[in-house]
């Protein structure tokens, strides 16, 4: 939000900081804006107390040209501190104007004593190859490390190309050739022949992207370890950078699934590169859960992930409640849509964050290689009770399949946003799970309802650009679901969660290597662990492949 304009020198209220720019994000938006050498304004008239990275906000003066904050550098607060921005403020800020931090304008106090410096160049600079252009790995054919490179205007030569890359946290080396600055922001792994062009490399030891031979015979490929599988021709090569999240209710807040999917990609040898959402109400890990009998692999892990308890999907998709009427209700697919971000739409339990920026949530997970969202299993839900249909749709004539119209609505607006800030971004729309019986079964009874909301939201997603669907079942009859968070899948459940994630990556070619599954009407129900092939093991929810390979019994969890 822009700031109102004031009388020269007259005191100027400072918002509060905005989820806007992640790291990533501030770089883009310095490179969009001009000369990367010197400062530039923060774009749209904003300030500098929207900038939430501390490197980043040394790229940038205040944008509110008409305040006193207007062209003053932007200074990080010291690492581990913030600036104190007004009473009851428990958040503060690590980016504000100069002028401002020593209180020299607006209604800045002094707080001299918290400014931070801005980071030096990290030198050394590793030439990787002269008349050479810099690639991801052997088999990248872009021109741009698939997707993850970009071009800064207003570099004059290779030393402004050097100086911009050293500024940002994110920067792994530059491409330079022709008067062109390229940016990358992923290890440089290999270079191809470019006259006139030159790959350079910014790291604590040069890697060794040397081209191998034509002379020279490819080395024998190394067995491939038990239970895995690969492809040629994927977009993330075996042994890739991996960055995902997790978008949900409470199905993000109170389960594993996310955390069991971090630990099967860094066990499939890729390299998990998770940088914290830095958005109001994001988690590391699960707020609670039951504690699963490979908890252990993922203790210690940060896996982000959004998990707004009780949301529907329009939480999600939404920048703010500007269009919403003077009862709290927007239309939605042609049905009315309370605004209120809550189980049941009661605004008696709406959360700490009672709603969420859309735009901010797209620039937060831009440079994600994958995006699951899980953020809609309440709608229909609300659509087939009473109580909630009333508040929640205004008791409008709508049911639970009717809801998909809604979902679908929502699930394109947040994906159009992702890919508004960056269209490489794969999105895996997670399937509804189903029901519960006597509080720990599948419900058998319902389930046709639950795989017809699935297809239905499958087929009204079908044609947005990288958009994939991951659907699954559970085995009837067997203990699922939680006794701590009821209705919610347990330690099993979200096995085979996480496990569905990964196959449609691996089945729509965006993993090089994934997880051998043996079928599912073989599998997925078998319980007798110490016979099962590695294959059937890893597909079936009663077991699982413990650390010294053997397939062994997975329970439902324990309550901590």
């Amino acid at each position: 939000a822009s700031l109102p304009l004031a009388r020269p020198h007259a005191p100027i209220p400072q918002p509060k900081a905005m989820a806007v720019f992640s790291r990533f994000g501030a770089v883009a938006l310095a490179a969009a804006v001009g000369s990367a050498r010197a400062r530039v304004p923060i774009p749209q008239g904003q300030g500098c107390n929207v900038v939430l990275d501390r490197a980043s906000c040394c790229l940038f003066t205040d944008g509110r040209i008409s305040t006193d904050y207007g062209g003053q550098d932007c200074v990080p607060s010291k690492e581990g501190v913030l600036f104190s921005t007004g009473p009851g403020d428990a958040d503060g800020s690590p980016c504000q104007p100069r002028c401002w931090a020593t209180g020299d304008c607006g209604d800045g106090v002094d707080q001299s004593e918290k400014v931070g410096a801005c980071g030096a160049s990290r030198e050394p600079w590793y030439l990787l190859g002269a008349e050479r252009a810099c690639r991801a790995d052997s088999d990248d054919a872009t021109l741009d490390g698939r997707g993850t490179a970009m071009k800064l205007e207003g570099v004059v030569d290779l030393a402004q190309c050097k100086e911009a890359c050293a500024a940002s946290p994110v920067c792994s080396g530059v491409e330079y050739g022709d008067g062109t600055c390229e940016f990358w922001t992923r290890p440089i792994g290999y270079t191809v022949e470019s006259p006139g062009y030159q790959c350079w490399a910014l790291a604590a030891r040069p890697p060794a992207p040397v081209p191998v031979s034509a002379a020279t015979p490819a080395p024998a490929p190394a067995p491939l370890p038990p239970g895995v599988v690969e492809q040629p021709n994927a977009q993330i090569p075996t042994g890739g950078n991996v960055r995902f999240y997790a978008v949900g209710t409470s199905n993000a807040a109170w389960q594993t699934w996310p955390d069991q999917l971090h630990v099967m990609l860094r066990q499939l040898g890729y390299n998990v590169d998770m940088e914290p959402l830095g958005i109001p109400g994001a988690l590391t890990q699960p707020s609670k859960a039951q504690v699963c009998a490979d908890a252990a692999s993922w203790s210690s892990l940060s896996t982000p992930r959004m998990g707004m308890i009780g949301w529907s999907s329009w939480g999600f998709a939404y920048d703010s409640k500007a269009d919403c009427d003077a009862e709290g209700y927007r239309q939605i697919a042609g049905y009315p849509v309370s605004c209120t971000n809550a189980w049941a739409c009661n605004p008696k339990w709406q959360g700490k964050y009672p709603s969420l920026n859309a735009t901010a949530l797209a620039v937060g997970v831009r440079d994600a290689n994958f995006v699951v969202l899980s953020n809609w299993i309440n709608d229909a839900k609300a659509a087939r009770q009473a109580g909630p249909r009333k508040v929640c749709y205004k008791d409008a004539d709508i049911d639970a399949l009717k809801s998909t119209d809604v979902t679908a609505a929502n699930l394109k607006r947040l994906i159009r946003k992702i890919h508004a800030q960056n269209p490489a971004v794969k999105i895996v729309v997670l399937a509804r799970y189903a029901d519960t019986r006597q509080v720990v079964y599948p419900n058998e009874r319902t389930l046709p309802l639950v795989r017809a909301l699935n297809d239905a939201v499958k087929a009204k997603i079908q044609g947005e650009p990288n958009t994939y669907f991951a659907d699954f079942d559970f085995p009837l009859n067997e203990n699922m679901f939680q006794t701590l968070s009821k209705v919610h899948p347990n330690c099993r459940g979200d096995k085979v969660m996480a496990t569905s994630v990964l196959e449609a990556l691996f089945d729509h070619k965006i993993l090089s290597r994934g997880l051998a599954l043996g079928p599912a009407a073989e599998c997925l129900g078998s319980s007798s662990c110490e016979s099962l092939s590695v294959p059937c093991c890893q597909r079936s929810a009663l077991c699982y492949v413990a650390p010294g390979g053997t397939c062994t019994a997975y329970g439902p969890g324990q309550t901590p």
